[in-house]
């Protein structure tokens, strides 16, 4: 077992809706006013189709309204309190910069699904020793931050394919390949009023230990 990816034995329904969660997904508007074909020149240039292209590559759905009963009981059941639902888009064949949630670096953890992306790989790195820390926190679509790295800040280790729900390592610098297949996550931030904080991986795995595969 590993310290980023962890996945998770448990099926219940995510959202409150008749139609494929991916269906359910790009009939919001965030996502279908702003899905739009982007070219490398695009991103180079900042252009309105890049624009629009990352306000549909991540937003954030009101879980309140969305989530199902199930989804919000199984959480509170595990005394844990969900505050974000999020939505990442990843276009075919597409990599997305190396980051780590939030401002500062450290161990935290996620619940996501994947869905579609069928040859998506989500890749988490180490920092290397000669890394010189730098100010490069950046807002997200959002407004939350992350802080972003490059190649050479960053040696692999760890890849893995996975479909979800599965524990996620954010804290660390991760990115994602994908491939032929256009790709949904939705990721769950939920933190523990006990801890007064969120649950870091270890702690995340012995609150949902019943479920690990």
């Amino acid at each position: 077992m590993n310290d980023y990816c962890t996945p998770l034995n448990f099926d219940l329904p995510l959202f409150k809706t008749e139609l494929s969660t991916i269906d359910f997904l790009k009939s919001q508007p965030i996502w279908a006013d702003n899905y739009c074909h982007v070219t490398k020149e695009d991103f180079l240039s900042n252009s309105i189709n890049y624009q629009r292209a990352a306000l549909s590559s991540h937003f954030q759905l009101d879980w309140e309204k969305y989530l199902t009963d199930d989804i919000k009981k199984f959480f509170k059941d595990h005394g844990q309190e969900i505050y974000l639902c999020e939505i990442f888009f990843r276009y075919k064949n597409y990599s997305s910069g190396i980051h780590s949630d939030g401002k500062i670096p450290g161990d935290y953890s996620k619940i996501n699904w994947i869905f579609g992306g069928e040859d998506s790989e989500m890749n988490w790195y180490k920092v290397k020793e000669t890394y010189v820390d730098k100010d490069t926190n950046s807002m997200t679509p959002i407004r939350s931050n992350s802080k972003q790295y490059t190649p050479n800040d960053v040696e692999l280790a760890y890849s893995e394919n996975f479909r979800g729900p599965a524990l996620i390592q954010v804290g660390c610098p991760h990115n994602i390949r994908n491939g032929n297949y256009e790709r949904f996550c939705v990721s769950i931030a939920f933190k523990d009023p006990t801890l007064g904080r969120r649950p870091t991986i270890a702690e995340a795995k012995e609150i949902f230990k019943k479920y690990i595969v």
